[in-house]
């Protein structure tokens, strides 16, 4: 039989999300779009922190794939520190008629930086699914 993945966050309230992508020899450049993760459909998004390093500090943007400055435009990250990402809070839900209907992708866009083969990205985010927001 099957068994239907859960579609909702685990409990009222606030919850967070550690996404993260490791290069591992796979090629990083500008215009590149990383997917990081998915969070549940119907979650707000109400904090986004960044860490990480790809070459010599990239900026970058994050967001869904449907809009990929949902969470914060062209952010420089680095190895030396968190950034928190400037965007309000934004609520994300996918179509009525896309699939399964229970998450949204989260992707960074690399705006600007070297290629590399080399890094990561984390990405913290603090969501809420509270009806309240």
């Amino acid at each position: 039989s099957y068994s239907a993945p859960r579609t909702n966050s685990p409990h009222v309230g606030n919850f967070s999300q550690h996404l993260k992508f490791e290069a591992n020899g796979t090629s990083v450049s500008a215009g590149d779009t990383i997917l990081l993760g998915y969070i549940p459909q119907g979650t707000t998004v109400i904090e986004a922190l960044v860490w990480g390093a790809f070459g010599a500090a990239p900026t970058i943007k994050l967001g869904s794939q449907a809009s990929i400055s949902a969470l914060g435009t062209t952010t420089t990250i680095s190895g030396g520190g968190i950034n928190r990402m400037a965007f309000a809070p934004r609520r994300f839900s996918v179509s009525a008629d896309a699939e399964g209907n229970i998450r949204v992708p989260i992707a960074a866009k690399v705006v600007a930086g070297t290629s590399t083969v080399t890094g990561s990205l984390n990405v913290l985010l603090i969501c809420t699914n509270s009806p309240a927001v």
